[in-house]
């Protein structure tokens, strides 16, 4: 049953991308007006932080350091469990998990998922690995532990430290869904999990046995938010994950974050009043100049 909603939700998806890339709406809905009470409630994940904050700065009129203290988000499993509960309207953040989804079937609970902004799944190794690229198979094969050692890489002869996150991290769960597909993870001890997505990037930048180490994020935190100078990105196939490859879908590990309601949202809601001014031309150029890859190119304003 699962595994059926969560290709009605894959389908849902892949749908509203084609739509919504392949044309700028002529009938762009009117900038909507809030007030700190109306402004629906809004959850997500790490990585959509400046979005939300931006979001609430422009449409309420307040100043970005207003808006910090204004929104608040706890991270992707919780803002999924916080939507299912109601204590959200709205929350941004990436494809829900199996867990998630058994949670919302479990309480009845059919969930609308629309991608807002195009993202990438990206590796991490320390800036004096001299490996620049890996295949996509050769990813796979180290996180089912097939390869164990830098050298079958063009590396050094050193063992991988192959890092991950834990279980229904918005991460975790695109390695799974993006990266791993069918295939299962090897199983990885809890110091091999670091818990927030800044860990993960503090080991491989600074770790003991850093050069031994690899690990994933996504683009826009490990580019923008918690960007390193001794990390650099893994080119993928021979594709570098930057701004470009990412908007011309060139990169293999694409992704997007969403925003994700409950089904029985009403059509005429503050949320979706919301989502719509993201989805529009003023609310993508919004996003591009947050730093986030738009779902389609906008114009910029001189």
């Amino acid at each position: 049953m699962l595994k059926n909603i969560k290709r009605i939700i894959v389908l849902t998806v892949a749908v509203s991308m084609l739509l919504i890339t392949s044309c700028v709406p002529s009938d762009a809905p009117v900038k909507p007006k809030f007030t700190k009470s109306t402004y629906p409630t809004v959850d997500g994940s790490t990585a959509t932080i400046p979005l939300s904050e931006n979001l609430a700065a422009h449409l309420l009129s307040m100043s970005l350091e207003e808006a910090k203290e204004f929104i608040k988000h706890n991270t992707t499993h919780s803002a999924y469990i916080r939507l299912l509960q109601r204590q959200a309207d709205i929350i941004f953040v990436t494809e829900p998990s199996e867990d998630e989804l058994a949670m919302a079937e479990a309480e009845g609970i059919e969930l609308e998922v629309v991608p807002v902004v195009k993202e990438a799944f990206v590796f991490l190794v320390n800036k004096d690995n001299p490996v620049d690229d890996i295949s996509a198979e050769n990813i796979k094969n180290i996180y089912q532990g097939k390869i164990k050692n830098w050298n079958e890489l063009g590396g050094p002869d050193l063992e991988i430290i192959a890092y991950q996150r834990p279980v229904n991290s918005g991460s975790q769960t695109l390695m799974q869904s993006i990266v791993m597909k069918d295939l299962p993870l090897a199983d990885a001890p809890m110091e091999l999990r670091p818990s927030a997505m800044m860990g993960l990037i503090e080991v491989i930048a600074s770790y003991s046995n850093s050069k031994q180490a690899i690990g994933y994020s996504v683009y826009y935190f490990a580019n923008s938010m918690y960007n390193k100078d001794t990390v650099k990105f893994v080119n993928v196939d021979g594709v570098e994950p930057n701004n470009n490859n990412i908007s011309n879908d060139k990169y293999p590990f694409s992704s997007a974050y969403y925003a994700v309601l409950r089904k029985d949202e009403p059509q005429n809601s503050d949320a979706r009043k919301l989502l719509d001014f993201l989805l529009s031309e003023e609310g993508q150029k919004l996003a591009t100049d947050s730093g986030y890859v738009p779902l389609r190119q906008v114009e910029n304003e001189k």
